[in-house]
């Protein structure tokens, strides 16, 4: 792997700034019946959709990132449910399919805000800042399918602040 970007700063996560990795889905709009989100399924093994919960601990800036993950046949959709702000990264993928991180960015939302990530793009774990996160996490399984590539950096990336407020494309 080539050089890795460093000391990165998180831009405010909105649907044009997300939308090379996937969506990024407003939640404090009216109410409406029309989906957030379309589901991606690329292999018929995959016939469960799961919902699930996860509880995230707070942590401060510099956020250090050592582990990048991806999900080669399903999206993954991660929505809100209580929280302050919360930090994702993500990278394109390099000729060789491994993440290209020399192009790795950081974005930060909060709980107005749900993230929808496409097949095949490589992001790091969700990291809540300021205090704990729920959320709720859909994506779909298969008892014979692995879903679930994972990848140790050489090397961490290293966000080191925030900059514009969520919601605001700067």
């Amino acid at each position: 792997m080539d050089a890795i970007a460093t000391g990165l700063e998180a831009m405010p996560l909105t649907p044009e700034t997300f939308e090379p990795f996937g969506i990024a889905f407003p939640l404090d709009c009216p109410g409406s019946s029309a989906p957030l989100v379309s589901y991606e399924r690329a292999h018929p093994g995959l016939d469960l959709p799961r919902l699930t919960t996860t509880r995230l601990e707070p942590s401060g800036l510099p956020v250090r990132i050592g582990r990048m993950e991806y999900h080669p046949y399903s999206s993954q959709t991660f929505i809100p449910l209580s929280c302050s702000r919360y930090l994702i990264a993500v990278a394109p993928r390099a000729v060789d399919g491994a993440p290209d991180l020399r192009r790795v960015r950081c974005f930060h939302g909060t709980a107005r805000c749900g993230v929808h990530y496409a097949a095949g793009v490589w992001h790091a774990s969700m990291v809540a800042l300021e205090e704990p996160a729920r959320f709720a996490v859909q994506m779909w399984r298969g008892e014979a399918v692995e879903n679930d590539v994972f990848l140790d950096l050489a090397e961490a990336i290293t966000c080191n602040g925030l900059r514009g407020e969520p919601g605001d494309p700067t």
